[in-house]
């Protein structure tokens, strides 16, 4: 998961996964960007942990994921 960490810092990542509120598969645009944070402060991500917070960037919200309920990432241009 370092690959896609560094993805999302360096800007927006498509991210699937399956939501453990709902058990729904979901698909948000997200980063850890700074530049793409907009009034937002980052945050210090663990490598170690189960856990990772996303910036969405369509709600403007933070989310976290839980990392063994990814199916698919990748980067995504920015328009």
């Amino acid at each position: 998961m370092q690959k896609l960490m560094q993805s999302l810092q360096k800007g927006l990542v498509k991210l699937s996964f399956t939501s453990m509120n709902s058990g729904e598969g979901r698909t948000i645009v997200c980063t850890l960007n700074e530049r793409l944070l907009r009034n937002h402060q980052t945050m210090t991500q663990d490598l170690q942990n189960d856990n990772i917070l996303v910036f969405k960037t369509e709600s403007n919200e933070w989310e976290d994921v839980r990392l063994d309920t990814v199916t698919s990432w990748e980067e995504v241009l920015e328009a």
